[in-house]
């Protein structure tokens, strides 16, 4: 108990001191106040008994201990909901992506079978019509439109449009793409010369 009571004393000690060195940074060690507050906390501390001074000395080192595990449990918590938002992120990427080249590959399937199918009849336009009309027809939920261009200008809609006098089909954007892959390809969102929509 003696010990204890010393000790304690002397962390009493040492508090007024830091209380007293906080002071003079301040430039205010020599008011009044200050020197009536750090007297009043001593004659406090001191009065106290051996027991309410061992629940003070216990309870600062157990609420830094508290403070510094929240602390790190915050930092440990943020970092596990981070990677596990991230890995959530990148399955979902990498399973829409899994969807949108499934949905590609069909598409282009189906598309390279019908342009052989057309392609069978190159020199008989009306004969490419018939059969891009009737897979247009057969496929519609699937083919929103079927046309084709030739170099000699043909133009050939499964919609029955008809293009107006001023309309070159190796000029527009499905054509160019196409000649220039030398395959079946996908190209960027352009505006449709029928609807004047987005395809």
């Amino acid at each position: 108990i003696f010990l204890f009571s010393v000790k304690y004393r002397y962390v009493s000690i040492v508090y007024s001191k830091i209380i007293k060195t906080f002071c003079l940074e301040c430039a205010i060690d020599n008011h009044p106040l200050i020197e009536i507050i750090i007297s009043n906390m001593k004659n406090r501390y001191s009065s106290l008994s051996i027991r309410a001074q061992l629940l003070i000395m216990l309870t600062i080192p157990f609420a830094v201990i508290m403070f510094l595990l929240s602390f790190v449990w915050f930092v440990q918590a943020k970092r596990i909901i981070t990677v596990n938002a991230q890995e959530t992120l990148i399955a979902e990427k990498n399973y829409y992506l899994s969807l949108l080249n499934t949905f590609e590959t069909e598409r282009a399937r189906i598309v390279e079978t019908t342009a052989r199918e057309v392609e069978r009849h190159l020199d008989d336009p009306q004969m490419m019509y018939a059969v891009a009309s009737n897979i247009d027809k057969n496929f519609h939920e699937i083919l929103f439109d079927i046309y084709a261009g030739l170099e000699n200008g043909v133009y050939i809609d499964s919609s029955d449009w008809q293009p107006p006098a001023d309309f070159i089909p190796t000029k527009r954007p499905w054509y160019t793409v196409a000649i220039r892959n030398n395959k079946t390809s996908f190209t960027d969102v352009y505006m449709d010369s029928v609807r004047n929509i987005p395809m």
